[in-house]
C-alpha cells in the first residue's frame, strides 16, 4: 500500500486538476493512456499526489473488460472510498480528465460481496490439509474462529475459500496464512493484491 497523508474527497479533486501535468510525471502522453488502465493507474498511484491508496482491479461502468482504477485509504472494498480513476474517460473525448468522486457504486472490484451469502466452503472428501501451525498460532481471535467454523478442509476445499466474496470475514489475514502455507497461488492475483499485502508481482502498490 502507498503511505502517506489520506486525501480528503477535495484534495484528491485538487491533485487530479492538471491531467498534463501528472502524464508528464508518469512519462506516458495521455493519448496512451487508454487500454493501459492498470499501468497507468499504478504509475499515478506512486506519483504520491494522492497520497496513501491501493490498486483495484474489477469491473467498471462503460467497461467491457476487466479494468483498474485506485482508491484513497486501505480499503478498496469500502462502498464510500474515494475512488481515483484515470483511463474510464476516453482520452478522445475532449478535454482529458481524471475521475474522482466518493462511493464504489459502478465500480466493483473483484471479490466483493458478503460470504454470508455466498455459502460455506466444504472438504471434497480429499487428505484434510492444514495451515503451517507457526502462522496459524499468530492469527487473531477472529481468524481462529472463522477457521474453527469450517475446518477440516482438503486441498479442493481451500481452493472454493480462495474465491469467496472477502466480506464478512477476515479474509485477508487468512489468505496472508494461505500464501505462507504454500497455498497462494489458489488465491486469484487480484485479490490477493487488494485484501493482503503480499502486493504480488509489486503490481498493487
Amino acid at each position: 500500500m502507498m503511505t502517506g497523508e489520506l486525501l480528503t474527497l477535495e484534495q484528491a479533486m485538487a491533485a487530479a486538476d492538471n491531467v498534463n501535468a501528472i502524464a508528464d510525471e508518469i512519462g506516458v502522453r495521455i493519448e496512451k493512456w487508454p487500454g493501459r488502465c492498470h499501468e497507468v493507474s499504478l504509475a499515478i498511484l506512486r506519483t504520491g499526489r494522492f497520497g496513501r491508496g491501493r490498486m483495484c482491479r474489477g469491473t467498471a461502468p462503460g467497461i467491457t473488460s476487466q479494468h483498474s482504477w485506485f482508491v484513497l485509504g486501505d480499503d478498496c472494498y469500502a462502498e464510500d472510498a474515494i475512488v481515483v480513476d484515470p483511463t474510464i474517460v476516453p482520452a478522445t473525448l475532449g478535454e482529458p480528465y481524471i475521475v474522482v468522486r466518493r462511493g464504489l457504486e459502478g465500480h466493483k472490484p473483484h471479490g466483493s460481496g458478503s460470504i454470508w451469502t455466498w455459502g460455506q466452503p466444504t472438504t471434497g472428501g480429499g487428505p484434510d490439509v492444514e495451515l503451517n501451525p507457526a502462522v496459524k498460532a499468530e492469527l487473531g481471535p477472529a481468524a481462529k474462529a472463522f477457521l474453527r467454523m469450517i475446518e477440516p478442509l482438503d486441498a479442493s476445499g481451500w481452493a472454493v475459500l480462495a474465491h469467496a466474496p472477502v466480506g464478512g470475514w477476515p479474509a485477508g489475514e487468512i489468505f496472508t496464512a494461505m500464501d505462507a502455507s504454500g497455498m497462494g497461488g489458489l488465491i486469484p492475483i487480484d485479490v490477493r493484491g487488494m485484501i493482503t499485502d503480499l502486493n504480488p508481482s509489486g503490481l498493487y502498490w
